[in-house]
Formats: C-alpha cells, sequence, structure tokens
C-alpha cells in the first residue's frame, strides 16, 4: 500500500464592523501579506510540535461515539491508512517531515 496523501483545505472568517467595512481592502492586504509570510518561512518544527500535543491529546480522551458510526469512521480510514493507523491516523502525527507540507 502507498503512503496515504492528504490535503487540507482552510478557511479564514471575518467579520466587520460597519466601520470596520470601510477598511476590508487594508485587511485582506494584511492577510495576504501573513500567508506570504508563511510561505516565505516555510514550515516550522515548533508549529508542528504543538499540533502533535493537541492531537494525541485529542485521541486520548477522545468521546465515546456510537458503534455503528465507529465502524463507518474506520472502515472509510481503512482505504486511506495502513492497517496499524486506522484507529489513530488522523489524530496522531508521528514523524516531522517539512517536505510533506
Amino acid at each position: 500500500m502507498s503512503e496515504a496523501q492528504q490535503a487540507t483545505c482552510s478557511n479564514v472568517n471575518m467579520y466587520f464592523t460597519d466601520s470596520g467595512l470601510d477598511e476590508v481592502d487594508n485587511v485582506i492586504d494584511l492577510l495576504h501579506q501573513y500567508m506570504k509570510m508563511l510561505r516565505d518561512i516555510g514550515p516550522q518544527e515548533r508549529v508542528h510540535k504543538e499540533i502533535q500535543a493537541r492531537t494525541c491529546m485529542e485521541f486520548q480522551f477522545v468521546e465515546e461515539i456510537h458503534p455503528n458510526t465507529y465502524v463507518v469512521n474506520s472502515v472509510t480510514k481503512m482505504h486511506v491508512y495502513r492497517e496499524k493507523h486506522v484507529i489513530s491516523g488522523d489524530l496522531v502525527l508521528e514523524m516531522w517531515d517539512p517536505n510533506l507540507v
């Protein structure tokens, strides 16, 4: 089985007051500058470790779900993750590889 590949889309939601709407172009420019800065500095291991700690905690204290839902989720993951990662695959980050980010 080949390595799973996954893509993630992110959303940015902004809510403006009436006076904030007057500055919407400036806010969008700042957002684009910030996104460019993130691309320029590249993936950061520190951020990976923060996400890794949070997702490990989420996995450790996962809420109990209905057995049917658990089975459906697990079967779906069988097409994405290797056998040993079916249960934890979308929550536990094991390694840091900036080339995969």
